[in-house]
């Protein structure tokens, strides 16, 4: 197995040897594979006989340049319970744990649940100011966090993270309620894309701290709390801290006990928070008359355009999109082609081209058709629309197809109002 190629997501970087997980293979656990694996190599991990979980699995990268593959059509299981991801020593925090140094690794096609510690802040993966992480084809879920990040506070760390096809749901933990999230990330640029996201335990499903946020073309739904809460850090301090959130299908549940806010983009720890939300080619429903989207910080701004926001047939009258509190400014707010439906009240004036009324219908909602009845072109092109630090630009636009998959939009010069053609 030692001839056979691997190419990495990172151009000039190749796979060598093959160690083997599982049963009848020379390796009965990840962690005793990864003490072989170098730089290059990759190793595949075999299912269980029927369907059984690998146990207090904890995996601590000391090497950079790994894949470490489930195989099979669905994803491995592995299970952290009964494990004290206690983060000391050489003890990890997560079930995968990628530190300082370990760059440009992979992990795909697992399901990872249990995970969890007595701070309550156990994840299934920690990124640990480790570069060009990427984390695939997995389903996380029941853990203290999904998914935890962080950087230095430069622009050169925990950059390039990137979160994709994923379904993470239900992490969180009812002793530190509120304080554990589906995600909470951090760090110099991250990108979650053709993922679902949804039914955070007490918390976000959604938090990050990032210095740079891409989310894209994925379904993000029913959070205890906030869908978004993108908030400062010591990487937000410095120009350009922006996040953007382009062709995303946003869901609020109905009978949401947290805060009802959708989208939240600012301060919540006393530090500058120096960029805007860019909002671009979204729909959004929520039936509160909680601000969709809320501002407060004096250095943050929005950019909307093409967004579709919806009351989710609530048929409430005087509806919010925006709130702007603690020194945030209406000249911070800009865009065009937004179209919201008939309870919204009071919309600033320098959303340009703006469309309200009953005329904004779906297809098939029950079903996860939300396509405009009628197609209303909003003229916005995707040209202006920054990147973060170590991020590359993909100038193909996509749109999500339930579950996680990743559709070309066609007419990309011509596109309608919201995530969907």
């Amino acid at each position: 197995m030692r001839f056979i190629l691997f190419l990495l997501f990172v151009p000039g970087l190749i796979f060598s040897r093959t160690y083997q997980v599982g049963p009848g293979k020379k390796f009965q656990r990840i962690e005793d594979a990864m003490k072989k694996a170098a730089k290059g190599d990759t190793i595949k991990v075999y299912p269980l006989k029927n369907g059984k979980a690998y146990q207090k699995v904890a995996v601590f990268f000391r090497k950079g340049g790994i894949m470490i593959k489930g195989m099979g059509s669905k994803p491995v299981k592995l299970s952290g319970k009964g494990f004290d991801y206690s983060g000391v020593g050489s003890t990890p925090r997560a079930m995968f744990q990628f530190n300082k140094g370990t760059d440009n690794c992979i992990v795909s096609n697992f399901e990872l649940s249990g995970a969890t510690n007595k701070s309550c802040n156990a994840a299934a993966f920690r990124i640990n100011q480790a570069n060009n992480i990427r984390i695939s084809n997995c389903v996380i879920h029941d853990n203290d966090m999904g998914i935890m990040s962080n950087g230095d506070g430069s622009a050169k760390s925990a950059q390039n993270q990137i979160i994709e096809f994923c379904h993470i749901y239900s992490n969180g933990n009812k002793k530190e309620a509120g304080f554990n999230h589906n995600l909470y990330l951090g760090g110099a640029s991250v990108t979650l894309r053709y993922c679902e996201v949804n039914n955070s335990l007490t918390g976000h499903n959604i938090k990050s701290r990032a210095h740079f946020n891409r989310i894209e073309y994925s379904y993000i739904h029913d959070s205890s709390n906030r869908e978004f809460d993108l908030v400062d850090g010591k990487d937000t301090t410095v120009p350009g801290s922006h996040s953007v959130l382009i062709g995303n299908l946003i869901v609020k549940a109905s009978n949401c006990k947290g805060n009802r806010g959708t989208i939240h983009f600012g301060q919540d720890g006393g530090k500058a928070h120096n960029g805007n939300l860019y909002l671009i080619n979204n729909t959004i429903l929520s039936p509160y008359i909680t601000a969709i989207v809320s501002i407060d910080h004096a250095q943050a701004g929005l950019i909307a355009h093409g967004n579709v926001i919806h009351d989710n047939f609530s048929n409430q009258k005087n509806m919010n999109f925006l709130s702007l509190t603690k020194g945030a400014k209406m000249e911070s707010v800009s865009g065009t082609y937004n179209f919201f439906s008939k309870g919204f009240k009071k919309l600033p004036k320098s959303l340009k081209f703006t469309k309200t009324g009953k005329s904004l219908k779906f297809k098939n909602p029950k079903k996860m058709d939300y396509r405009l009845t009628k197609r209303l072109i909003s003229s916005y092109k995707l040209n202006d629309i920054p990147k973060g630090p170590g991020m590359l630009w993909d100038k193909t636009i996509w749109q999500y197809k339930h579950p996680m998959i990743k559709m070309e939009r066609p007419k990309q010069n011509k596109l309608t109002f919201g995530a969907f053609e």
